[in-house]
């Protein structure tokens, strides 16, 4: 394992701070992305990567509206506590958002 980037990040829960269900770049960040979480606690989304699935048509649906025509894909929430340190590798990182 060879790094190739640290980041630093401040998610401010009063601000609604958040990321849009993503893959970080496999083509650089490889087979697994480390993260610690420092100041408080998070929770983090994984939305299933299924086909026709994109970051782009995960955005939840409206209430009169929306995307009616497709079935939402599975998702679930992880708690990660403060000071805890992840990992996301395997199918964790590839077939999940």
């Amino acid at each position: 394992f060879v790094p190739v980037e640290a980041s630093a990040l401040d998610y401010d829960p009063t601000n609604g701070a958040n990321l849009d269900p993503h893959v970080d770049d496999e083509w650089i960040w490889g087979e697994r992305v480390l993260g610690v979480c420092l100041l408080s606690d998070a929770v983090m989304t994984f939305v299933e990567r299924s086909a026709g699935i994109t970051c782009s048509t995960v955005a939840p649906t409206s209430k009169g509206g929306g995307r009616a025509d497709a079935a939402r894909p599975a998702e679930f929430r992880l708690v990660l506590p403060r000071r805890c340190l992840f990992a996301i590798a395997g199918p964790a990182r590839h077939a999940w958002l």
